[in-house]
């Protein structure tokens, strides 16, 4: 919680398992994001969040049954915008086991979501 509390804004890369955050992901935020800390009468000051979630499929795989919104809806709105974070964003990165030239170009992606966040545009 210190360390959250050190900060205005958090960062979180994970992949995406069963349409959610890891289960060790997910625990760490059942832990740390506790009622009257991260919620309630809480005390939790980050004003920003970005998600970046690696999905082994595209984007159409997401969107035919809703997928991408759902996922989105419950992680910013459901977790983030409930514990008062503001301006929580979410973003997928799709193909994330393809191999060839896709491991470097995430990370290129990933280091432009984090440079526009830090600039306040993501």
């Amino acid at each position: 919680m210190a360390r959250i509390e050190r900060n205005d804004a958090l960062i979180m890369v994970f992949p995406i398992w069963w349409w959610s955050f890891p289960a060790m992901a997910k625990g760490w935020i059942d832990r740390v994001f506790n009622k009257d800390w991260a919620y309630g009468t809480g005390s939790l000051k980050l004003k920003r969040a970005l998600l970046i979630g690696l999905s082994a499929s595209g984007a159409p795989t997401y969107a035919k049954r809703g997928y991408d919104t759902a996922i989105e809806t419950q992680q910013v709105v459901g977790i983030m915008n409930y514990c008062g974070i503001p301006d929580a964003r979410f973003h997928y990165l799709h193909h994330s086991t393809n191999g060839g030239p896709r491991p470097a170009e995430m990370i290129d992606e990933a280091r432009d979501l984090g440079r526009e966040f830090a600039a306040g545009l993501a």
